[in-house]
């Protein structure tokens, strides 16, 4: 049989229980607080988690791609980037009122805090991706250019085919893509072919000294207002641009519509015309002409008739301003009977003159826009229609 305590063991177990209910008792009234706290807060937490619940399902149905973004502005990009920013207010603003509700204020200023160093630390290590990315936001806003426009940026050429987050896409006038970072695009020099239809093409030709001007300059402007494709308004114009040492330029001017007719096939013929009017007229298109005078050794000593090149022979040009050497003849100074008349020709080599053959008929000039390259751009956005492009299409049409 089991022995009973004794009675002092028995008054000492009691004082050892009494004072551990004394050291427990401060445990027990705290964790009783906590739950009656809990217990308090549990209606403010559920209406806390409803209030997000709500901003979530806020959140979810403004950035429906089905929103009337659309009124705002018609470029898709511009539409996404609006629509994923008020998507980012309205999560924001509910989930601060949220934690404010529920007493969190403190949590909400850690976590500010720590996106806040976050994004300066991945700025400074993404600084080209950024800056490329930021640039084409500013492009896509301000739509400097719109698909297949001709376009010239830092030394590159061709039509703009898209425009994504990080760079520009052309393709040459020879078929090469060219991607320039959006950085580059944003802060280089750029030259727009294709947003004014109007443009202007110039030729400039050199004649003779002893040309008419009047004649040449009128012959010229007549041939422009006449060809196909060159508007009436802005007038043709033709002037005198610069006195050569041996040939004066003339510069002839006219406007064409892009729209309707080639730049490049327009400038090509008008040129072409205007070189063989100029033949027919008997108007002079000389190359450059030099003359070599050749020093004699000693200021009394005549030229030699075979003189070697030495340290004293020099080379001078001359023209109608400094005049021909002594027993060169100056071009201005022939007469009418050595120049060609307008109906004969020279032969090289010959001293024959050959009477000119009437020239055949102009065919009709075929100016229409080349539109190869266009085709070429539209059969790529085809085959890649999943690749971003912050171009404005509606854009082009309107052009249109």
């Amino acid at each position: 049989m089991p022995t009973l305590p004794t009675t002092p063991t028995l008054l000492l177990l009691l004082a050892q229980s009494g004072e551990v209910a004394e050291s427990l008792a401060p445990g027990f009234v705290r964790f009783q607080e906590k739950g009656l706290a809990f217990l308090h807060f549990l209606p403010i937490l559920g209406v806390g988690l409803l209030l997000l619940g709500i901003t979530i399902v806020l959140t979810i149905w403004i950035g429906r791609p089905s929103f009337p973004y659309d009124r705002l502005t018609t470029n898709a990009f511009a539409n996404n980037l609006v629509r994923h920013l008020v998507r980012i207010v309205v999560l924001l603003t509910g989930t601060l009122l949220a934690l404010e509700f529920m007493g969190a204020s403190a949590l909400v200023g850690a976590v500010l805090g720590t996106a806040g160093l976050t994004g300066l630390a991945v700025g400074f290590a993404f600084r080209d991706i950024v800056e490329n990315y930021l640039a084409g936001v500013l492009l896509s806003l301000r739509q400097p250019f719109a698909p297949q426009d001709l376009v010239e940026v830092s030394g590159h050429e061709g039509r703009v085919v898209r425009l994504t987050g990080r760079e520009t896409i052309l393709m040459t006038l020879e078929g090469n893509h060219v991607r320039i970072p959006n950085s580059t695009v944003f802060k280089s020099v750029m030259t727009n072919f294709t947003r004014n239809p109007r443009r202007r093409l110039t030729i400039r030709v050199g004649v003779a000294p002893w040309v008419d001007l009047t004649s040449a300059l009128t012959l010229g402007r007549e041939l422009l207002m006449a060809f196909p494709g060159v508007l009436e308004t802005p007038t043709p114009s033709a002037r005198v641009q610069e006195l050569g040492d041996s040939s004066v330029e003339l510069r002839f001017s006219a406007w064409v519509n892009q729209k309707e007719t080639d730049f490049g096939k327009a400038r090509s013929e008008a040129t072409r015309l205007l070189k063989e009017a100029f033949e027919d007229a008997g108007i002079d298109t000389p190359p450059p002409e030099f003359g070599v005078r050749i020093l004699a050794d000693s200021p009394g000593e005549p030229p030699s008739d075979t003189a070697s090149p030495s340290s004293s022979d020099t080379l001078q040009p001359w023209g109608p301003a400094s005049g021909p050497p002594r027993g060169v003849p100056s071009p201005q100074s022939r007469s009418p009977q050595d120049r060609p008349p307008p109906d004969v020709r020279s032969s090289p080599g010959d001293a024959v003159r050959i009477p000119e053959e009437p020239r055949p008929p102009v065919e009709e000039l075929e100016l229409s826009p080349d539109t190869s390259i266009e085709e070429e751009i539209a059969r790529e956005l085809e085959a890649t229609p999943d690749e971003p492009n912050l171009l404005d299409k509606e854009k082009d049409l309107r052009r249109g």
